[in-house]
């Protein structure tokens, strides 16, 4: 038998039926037939890659970017498709929507021309690493990649994810205002948004709602309540699956905390003011309280220009639209929000997520009260009580007042607020609405409508704040890339992770090119927290506007976007696959405001891998006619991600004498080049700044080449880690990672602290107790003691009897956690703590602030302190028209706080507060931004995390500074746990206080006790002359002891002992050793507590533990050298698709390896791990020259019960070792990173193919197919074979008067009984009912492809196979293709793919079966069965 090439080429191999034999043998051992056929399929590839690689030949040049300007150049696939006419047949042609051609397109007239490639710069040299001094041989037997660039579980491809993530077309929208009924039709024309789309009309500060599907051309229409000035927000959802607020109805929009979709904002037309009254008109809308009612103003502005000491006249008339009878006591004032300084640089309005206030470190210090107003207006127009008179929609008063402008009113640009003062009696009488859209944050001001934008004295121009891919996820970031010039005066806090510039994905998982929007986004306009957008603050002019986008490029061309106008105010959030928020919990980044072009014009496809430079330069005017500038230089890195851990978890605190590690983990895991930066600033202000640089191994490990970085004085650092690597295939690989903390004090004069309780009392309860000792309206909070235990539970909590394990009476407050600090004074005469303690006691009332001091439990404050008029004279503190610190130089003490939440593997919250603890609690179900590694559900019981934080009180000008650390433990428990959550001491009431039990159970063991290895960990893959350090976290939080035994293959051991720091991480420089002996080697290693906790010294017998293993005490490590056999591991995973690994199909998973010729050991060692657990670590049988570990997902929780079971989401490293007795080894391992599979690079057989050509949209065979069947009933039934020919009949159209044939009642009509990989397509209208169209149906089997007005759903022999609830209208013809190609089973309707499933084990070959059901009418048409890759 003659087998065909797997591969051609020059190096092609053929498998040898021996070969085949032997590897059959070992996979019918395996548990299932799904087994058995996906283990054989990856089974050949690893033969096929067993022999030479070809070599991967360049390119001759590069492409050119393939930029896209024209509104139509992409028709976007139909959500809700019914075409309402029966097509003809279609030419056998697909359209590539973007090509390889490396032409840049110019727009359409009169589309400004797209210019691009302006020779310039020179290419930039090869990038291939040299190899690191020292690798063995073996080390570059590398032949393993990614299957899918970019992080996260984002499964769509490109063209789809355009259509899903494209706001709707502001120029095909109109907006008819009638004043007179206060109502506006919105109308949405041809191509406004996707076809059938549901579309969301809503104005933002009246908060009524509406609802409309789009017709099939994307054109929609609906009234709404409107007011002149008031802001439309319009929001389309095309998509078809999973979690959508707009699909679910207006009752789930009003009560949801945010709509992702993609939006634009349309403000309705202002009436111009007279010529002959002169000044400006200005107009909005605002509410009394979030619920209502709303209140509008329409009037004049006499100027926008103020001048210190000057004055400017406001009249108009104030609208409440309210049926209550009396408004007695209401009145009106008038505020400045500063934007802009006197250089024009924006710096306002920010404190939550981004802050112009920052650690000398450069990361942002959050302080909501930065977001207020200043007081710079004297009123000279009375008290402002309001005169009301009845109108026919509400109460109407009239406004005339010349207002003062304060004479020290700080140069800038601002925007004047008007701000309606309702009393206590007006609020309690208002009746709240529930059918009000929420309001988006209102920067600091509630009740409020911004007037105009407005200078004082001789501002310069302002310039917008912006960032590029704000909407861009990697590895936790959110918020974008910064630009050059902002990058030293504001700081992006997304508090999930530390914020870095983002690496931009360049290619879907597909390997097509991502289609970038470079419109830039405005994240000081107003970012909202789990809520709609915000109202704008500028009145934007789209007719005066221009933006023109210079990118400079990797290989020194130049491609140019625009010149030309914006077109939009654009609003958007991210969300998971299934349409959930990417983060749970209290503050997090919400919608992000963003400026669009003209249709696409500012679209970009980036060419190639590499730096890039981005150049702004553009402006927009606001309706006055003032110039905003719209400019900012930035740096994007485009590569396929890299996800980065370091030796130490992100935040933790260190003490003086201290070393931090240098050195990391990258994944995937490739020999990436690294640069790793620590800087250390003092007390004093001294900074000490070391790179350190190197290249990991080709699993990715990175020792440091053994350097630490020495704390020798206290302060606060910053690491700054990024990783790069050009991989064989021309791609380029790089991570980023940032994040900072504190070096403690030595004898400090505080301490720090958690916070007691949670975050909603007005009291100070003890520092340990029960969740439901508290309402269930607040959060739990970090413990308040360092070394204390917070075991947090999801479900509801009982709140009756702890006896009775009913546990679902009430819920709250421990399914969240508050991240916060505060501090305990130990010496009230130190000058910093004096000052901290006076901008403490100003923040709240005298009582509260004296208790706080006595419990120990004091907030630290960074605000302007009152007795600083050189820094901003009468501007300070909290008197008539305070500052509170918008400025740096405003702050002469800076007062705050490190937070910092890390799971093993998933960063959960950083940040930094500047004014006690805030919003910043997170959920358990959390997506954390999507990072690698976690599931879709979030924590699971049995996950742990490690918080950590420092205080912190300088002062710069003096150069003083005090700080001190802390750190505790999380762990979530199971929701039967019958004491509920709690916050404890540790260690089961071993140092006396209440026992809160272990921390969980884990290989069937009670842990108290634990330590995490994250310098060499479990199953890594090192190589001789790599440094051995061992490093890593202890929990409890405590300085406890770590004595461990390195034994090495030969049997000679090294011992060592040491102690943790005060929050128990522990690393000592001095026990580093080089390996010098390759082999198995084995840590014994345990951790003892013998001091103190929070209820005092332990007892004997001390507190112990270890790793966490399945013995508790031992792990093990392979190091190789040049005669290490690899092994090349690899997995069915990779036959999966990227739908998989977020809807199911992926709760199993083999990892095998052929093992060396000649090979006679019997038996391999395995490593099985996840972040901070080992799972499996033990012998397996060596079978039939292979080995091979089954994972179950089950079996896995089983050992672990925070194992992802709902989907593989863990990041799972499988590691073997083998030696026989030759003395000969071979070793190798594998790792899945979230969504991410190792693959082959020789064949690149594994590699997902794309779906964009299965779904044509016609019925006859393309010109690569070969035609096996057609029916299009014009001459009768041949080839068919009928249940009862009397219940089946050709009939003529109505519609095109061509026949069909017509089926009715339970009939079948069969054909065909040999088609394997085939693709069926065919017309079918539903008269009524359903209809099943079976597939492959043979002897028995089938898939039945189930088919009727309310969507899609397949049936694989008795079990569901996948489903869609895209509705098909009934009635009207719909083009049905149902495919099995390369390992995919789809159907697709009117060219969009609704259904695919990965079916590594399809049915056998079969026919095709029309099957009409009871009561159901059906015709079809056009049916074709075809051949692909003929």
């Amino acid at each position: 038998m003659q087998l065909p090439d797997l591969y051609s080429g020059p190096s092609a191999m053929k498998i040898r039926v021996s070969d085949l034999v032997n590897t059959w043998s070992v996979l019918t051992k395996t548990r299932n037939r799904f087994t058995v056929i996906a283990s054989a399929l990856f089974m050949l590839l690893l033969i096929a890659c067993s022999t030479e690689r070809q070599e991967v030949n360049p390119p001759e040049s590069e492409p050119e970017a393939s930029v896209v300007a024209s509104p139509t150049s992409v028709p976007a696939p139909p959500a809700i498709p019914s075409p309402t006419a029966k097509p003809g047949i279609l030419k056998s042609t697909v359209t590539k929507v973007f090509g390889d051609s490396p032409t840049v397109e110019p727009a359409a007239a009169p589309d400004p021309v797209v210019a691009a490639t302006v020779l310039g710069k020179s290419p930039v040299p090869d990038q291939t690493p040299e190899s690191k001094p020292g690798v063995s041989a073996s080390s570059n037997f590398s032949i393993l990649t990614v299957d899918s660039s970019g992080s996260g579980l984002e499964h769509l491809a490109a063209a789809e994810r355009y259509r899903v993530l494209s706001p709707p077309e502001s120029a095909a929208i109109t907006v008819d205002h009638d004043a007179a009924t206060g109502y506006a039709l919105v109308s949405g024309g041809e191509g406004a948004v996707p076809s059938n789309a549901a579309v969301l009309v809503a104005n933002m500060e009246l908060g009524n709602v509406a609802v409309v599907q789009a017709d099939s051309k994307g054109a929609f229409a609906t009234s709404i309540a409107a007011h002149a000035g008031t802001h439309l927000l319009v929001k389309q959802d095309s998509t078809t699956e999973g979690y959508s607020a707009i699909r679910s109805g207006i009752d789930e929009i009003v009560n949801s905390e945010q709509t992702g979709s993609p939006g634009i904002v349309l403000r309705v037309p202002v009436v111009p003011s007279a010529a002959e009254s002169g000044g400006y008109s200005v107009a909005g809308g605002a509410r009394v309280t979030d619920d209502g009612p709303p209140w509008i103003f329409e009037g004049n502005l006499s100027d926008i220009a103020f001048q210190p000491d000057g004055t400017f006249d406001v009249t108009g008339q104030i609208k409440v639209l309210t049926d209550i009878q009396s408004l007695d006591g209401v009145s009106f004032s008038f505020s400045g929000q500063m934007l802009g300084d006197e250089t024009g640089y924006q710096i306002g309005p920010a404190g939550d997520f981004l802050s112009n206030i920052m650690t000398p470190t450069g990361l942002p210090i959050e302080r909501t009260r930065q977001e207020g107003t200043l007081d710079i207006f004297s009123q000279n127009c009375g008290t402002g009580i309001l005169e009301w008179r009845k109108a026919s929609d509400g109460l109407v008063a009239d406004v005339s007042c010349e207002v003062q402008v304060e004479s020290d009113a700080p140069t800038g640009t601002y925007v004047t607020w008007l701000r309606l003062d309702t009393p206590d009696s007006v609020r309690e009488a208002i009746q709240p609405s529930d059918k009000l859209l929420k309001l988006g944050n209102p920067l600091g001001q509630g009740n409020s409508i911004a007037l105009a934008t407005v200078t004082v004295g001789p501002a310069e121009p302002l310039r917008l704040t912006t960032t590029l891919l704000a909407d861009l996820l990697q590895e936790g970031t959110r918020g974008g890339v910064l630009a050059r010039e902002d990058a030293d005066r504001l700081a992006i806090g997304s508090r999930i992770i530390t914020h870095h510039n983002p690496i931009v994905a360049r290619l879907d998982p597909y390997g097509d090119p991502w289609r970038h929007r470079l419109d830039p986004y405005l994240p000081l306009m107003g970012i909202t927290d789990r809520a709609p957008p915000a109202v704008p603050l500028i009145a934007f002019d789209f007719s005066n506007s221009e933006l023109m986008i210079t990118v400079e490029r990797p290989d020194g061309k130049t491609d140019v976007l625009g010149p030309g106008p914006f077109t939009a105010y654009s609003v958007k959030t991210p969300t998971t696959p299934d349409g959930n928020q990417i983060a749970g919990g209290g503050g997090n980044i919400g919608e992000i405001p963003q400026l669009l072009g003209q249709a696409d014009m500012f679209e970009y496809q980036f060419p190639l891998d590499g730096d890039y430079v981005v150049h702004l330069a553009g402006h927009i005017a606001d309706e006055n006619g003032q110039i905003l500038e719209v400019t900012g230089t930035f740096d994007l890195v485009v590569a396929n991600s890299l996800d980065i851990e370091t030796l130490l978890l992100p935040g933790t605190p260190f003490e003086v004498g201290d070393s931090l590690p240098v050195g990391l983990q990258v994944y995937p895991g490739v020999p990436a080049d690294v640069r790793f930066t620590v800087t250390h600033i003092g007390a004093d202000n001294a900074v000490t700044k070391k790179e350190y640089t190197g290249t990991a191994s080709t699993g990715g490990w990175w020792d440091g080449d053994g350097q630490s970085f020495l704390f020798a004085v206290a302060g606060e650092y910053l690491v700054e880690a990024e990783a790069r690597y050009p991989d064989t295939e021309e791609r380029l690989w790089a991570g980023r990672m940032k994040y900072g903390g504190v070096v403690a004090t030595p004898d400090g004069p505080i301490i720090a602290h958690g916070l007691r309780g949670h975050d909603a009392l007005d009291y100070i309860p003890p520092p340990w107790g029960f969740g439901i000792d508290f309402s269930a309206d607040g959060h739990l909070q970090f413990p308040y003691f360092t070394g204390d235990i917070l075991w947090g539970m999801e479900g509801p909590e009982n709140r009756g009897d702890l006896t009775g394990l009913d546990h679902f009476d009430s819920s709250g407050p421990g399914d969240t956690v508050n991240v916060g600090l505060s501090m305990q004074i130990v010496d009230e005469d130190h000058p910093l703590v004096k000052r901290a303690l006076k901008l403490a006691e100003g923040s709240m009332p005298e009582e509260k602030y004296k208790d706080l001091l006595k419990a120990g439990q004091v907030p630290l404050i960074t605000t302007p302190e009152e007795n600083d008029p050189l820094n901003c004279r009468n501007r300070c503190g909290k008197g008539a028209g305070g500052s509170m610190g918008i400025r740096p130089e405003e702050l002469s003490l800076l007062a705050y706080t490190y937070g910092s939440a890390q799971r093993p593997g998933v960063r959960v919250r950083e940040l930094i507060q500047g004014e006690g603890a805030s919003s910043a609690y997170w959920r358990f179900g959390d997506a954390y931004h999507m990072q690698s590694g976690n599931g879709r559900e979030g924590d699971l019981p049995g996950d742990f995390k490690f918080m950590y934080g420092g205080t912190v009180i300088r002062d710069i000008e003096a150069q003083d500074g005090v700080f001190a650390i802390y750190g505790s433990g999380w762990v979530l428990t199971d929701d039967d746990d019958p004491m509920g959550s709690r916050f404890m001491p540790p260690f089961q009431g071993n140092a006396g206080g209440p026992n809160g039990g272990p921390l969980f159970t884990l290989h069937g063991r009670e842990i108290d006790m634990f330590f995490v290895p994250l310098a060499v960990r479990p199953g890594a893959v090192l190589e001789v002359g790599d440094i051995f350090r061992m490093a890593g976290p202890i929990m409890p939080t405590l300085p406890s002891r770590v004595e461990y035994t390195v034994t090495a293959p030969d049997g000679s051991t090294r011992s060592f002992d040491g102690r943790g720091n005060a929050v128990g991480y522990f690393y000592d420089p001095q026990d580093d050793f080089e390996l010098d002996k390759p082999g198995l080697w084995m840590v014994d290693l345990g951790v003892t507590h013998d001091g103190m906790t929070s209820a005092g010294p332990v007892q004997e017998p001390y507190p112990r533990g270890g790793p966490l293993t399945p013995d508790g005490r031992t792990f093990t490590f392979i190091v190789k050298d040049s005669d290490t056999l690899p092994l090349n591991l690899s997995t069915d995973l990779t036959m999966l698709r990227p739908i998989n690994w977020y809807s199911g199909g992926n709760e199993r998973a083999s990892f095998a390896s052929l093992l060396p010729q000649d090979w006679t050991g019997t038996t391999g060692h395995v490593t099985v791990t996840m972040p901070g657990i080992v799972l499996v670590d033990t012998e397996i049988p060596v079978e039939n020259g292979s080995i091979t570990w089954e994972l179950y997902s089950e079996d896995m929780n089983q050992l672990a019960d925070n194992f992802d079971t709902g989907g593989l989401a863990d990041t799972v490293t499988v590691t073997y070792h083998l030696k026989e007795q030759s003395g000969r080894t071979a070793a190798g391992t594998i790792v899945t990173h979230g969504n991410r599979v190792p693959r082959f690079l020789s064949t690149g057989s594994d590699t997902p193919s794309s779906l964009k050509g299965l779904a044509t949209d016609q019925t006859d065979c393309l010109a690569n197919e070969a035609q096996l069947f057609n029916s299009n009933f014009e001459n009768g039934t041949p080839g068919w074979e009928f249940s009862d020919p009397r219940a089946w009949s050709v009939i003529q159209t109505d519609d095109s008067n061509t026949p069909a044939l017509r089926g009715e009642g339970h009939v079948h009509a069969f054909a065909g009984e040999n088609w394997g990989e085939v693709v069926w397509r065919m017309l079918v209208k539903i008269i009524n009912g359903n209809v099943h169209l079976n597939f492959h149906s043979k002897d028995g089997n089938r898939y039945i492809v189930s088919f009727d007005e309310n969507g899609t759903r397949v049936t694989r022999g008795e079990i569901a196979f996948g489903g869609s609830g895209i509705s098909h209208t009934s009635g009207e013809w719909h083009v049905v293709e149902i495919g099995l190609q390369k390992g995919v089973f789809y159907v697709a309707v009117d060219g969009y793919l609704e259904i695919e499933q990965t079916e590594p084990d399809p049915l056998p070959p079969g026919g095709i079966w029309l099957e009409v059901l009871d009561d159901s009418e059906v015709l079809f048409d056009e049916i074709f069965v075809c051949k692909p890759g003929a």
